[in-house]
Order: C-alpha cells, then structure tokens, then sequence
C-alpha cells in the first residue's frame, strides 16, 4: 500500500474513534432501532412534503412512490388527497414492514429489477423520490422508467443529499469526517470503517445486527467499492435527466441556514459540496 494512503487510513481512523458523529439528538436516537429509525424517518419526510412540495402537488393524483422503504411517504400522500398511491422497493424486507401498516388508497409492489418498473406506460401523474436517488445504481435505466409510467406533463418530485455532500458516503455514524470520500477511495474508507466497527469503544447501530440480534462479525470488511452509492453528481442527473425527456421545472439548493454556504450556494460549481441537498421538480413533455 501507498504510504501516504497509509497515513491517511491511520489519521481517519485516529479522528473518528474520537469524534462524536455528527447528529443531532433524533437522527442519534434513530439508529438505536428499526422503530426508532422508521419514526424519525417519518417525521422527516411529513416536514420535507409539507415544506417544498405541499398537499397540492398530490392531490386527485396517481401517485407513484419510488423507492417506498417502509411506506412513510406512500402513506402522507394518501393522506395529503393522492387519488391512488404505488409503493415500490427492490428490498423485500422494506416491503414485508410497509404491508404492516395498510392503507386503503396505497398497495406496495416489490420490484427485484432495478432497472425495470411494472406499471403500464402513462400510468402515473407525479412520481416521489425523497431521499434515496443516491442509492439508485441502475439511474440511467430507472429514470427512463419514470419517463415511460409517467403521463403527459407528469412530475417528478425530488429530494436528494448528492454525492459531494459533506457526509456523502452516508457513513458518518462510523467515520464522521466530512468529505473524506473526496480524499480517500472506497477501499480505504471501508478499511477504516472495519477498524472503528472493531474498536472497542464502537457503539453499533440497529443495522450492525442480524434479526436475532447478533451483531455481525466483518460488516465491512473486504468491500472495496460503493455498492449502494451512485457517486452521481447534479451535473451528470440533470444530462441524464433531459435526454430522457424530462425538463426541469424547479431546481433548488438548500445550504442549511448557515451564512457562508448559502453564500457559497450562489457558485454552480461548489454547490454539490456544500448544499444540505436539493430539491427538483421534473416535468415530462406532452
């Protein structure tokens, strides 16, 4: 190994067996348990709808929920007037949770193929993807899916923490240093993680453990790449975006209230790397 990659891996490891990761009391509570995690997963979603989108941009509408998870948002759109809502999730688990608590205007639908969704053409009026587009490794394929299910002047409505965030490796409960992704590659920064997960002074979350609550041995260790992250930057999203036939409608940049990067905000070119996250609308042509 490089030495320099080596001292790098030593220091990230030193700093985040320090550190208190970096959230807030709710979001710390949350990874305590499923239940704690699916209530606080709620209660962000009812704000983030009710903030940048509202009631209005669902009702009276077929509504599909793209990435459903436990059926959160699938059910607030129900709620907020949505004629008809479709949860769908690659993860069997997330489906078997979302069917615990029905709703009569939401059926959920696993869909084991990423790149395929089983809706006719023209099926839907707005699709939600709140919070999980970074997950989506398929986003090419998957956003032409939208453009097929989607009507005529549909809408695509979107909330999304990119790749460049801060904590865009969504692995700050373990290596809480912001931008780390930037300096070191996958498999250092997964290095890392296994030696913090195997510090003694390592907290595990409700996800280091199996359904019989046996924590997991090496639940990092050996991975080399990001599986579950896309590395997909707002540039390359609106290209793909627009190629597919979607024109964007709204594009927002929320920086978190700080002065300096809503300031920062203001230049293109930095705001992957500091923007809280962003908010889109996608509408297809007629």
């Amino acid at each position: 190994m490089n030495p320099f990659i080596r001292l790098l891996e030593g220091a990230a490891y030193q700093i985040s067996i320090r550190r208190t990761a970096p959230l807030d009391p709710d979001q710390a509570q949350a990874t305590t348990s499923t239940e704690h995690y699916d209530n606080w997963r709620e209660g962000g979603l009812k704000r983030s709808f009710e903030r940048h989108f509202g009631p209005t941009a669902v009702k009276g509408k077929r509504v599909l929920d793209f990435g459903c998870g436990a059926g959160a948002l699938s059910r607030l759109a129900a709620e907020a007037g949505a004629a008809e809502v479709i949860g769908i999730d690659i993860n069997s688990r997330s489906i078997e949770r979302a069917h615990a608590v029905p709703h009569p205007r939401v059926t959920y639908q696993l869909e084991p193929d990423p790149t395929r969704i089983s809706l006719p053409d023209n099926s839907v009026d707005v699709i939600l993807s709140f919070w999980m587009l970074e997950h989506v490794m398929t986003y090419r394929e998957s956003i032409r899916e939208w453009v097929r299910v989607l009507a005529p002047g549909g809408k695509v409505l979107i909330l999304w923490s990119v790749w460049r965030h801060p904590y865009g490796h969504h692995l700050h409960t373990i290596v809480p240093i912001p931008w780390i992704h930037m300096v070191l590659g996958a498999p250092s920064l997964y290095r890392v993680a296994q030696r913090v997960y195997e510090s003694p002074s390592f907290q595990p979350r409700w996800w280091h453990f199996d359904e019989s609550g046996t924590r997991k041995e090496d639940f990092y260790r050996g991975q080399t790449e990001f599986t579950d992250m896309n590395c997909l930057t707002t540039r390359v999203f609106e290209q793909v975006a627009r190629d597919a036939g979607l024109r964007i409608e709204r594009r927002e940049v929320l920086s978190g209230g700080n002065p300096a990067r809503n300031f920062l905000a203001k230049f293109r070119i930095l705001q992957d790397f500091i923007a809280a996250y962003f908010v889109y609308e996608l509408v297809k042509s007629k």
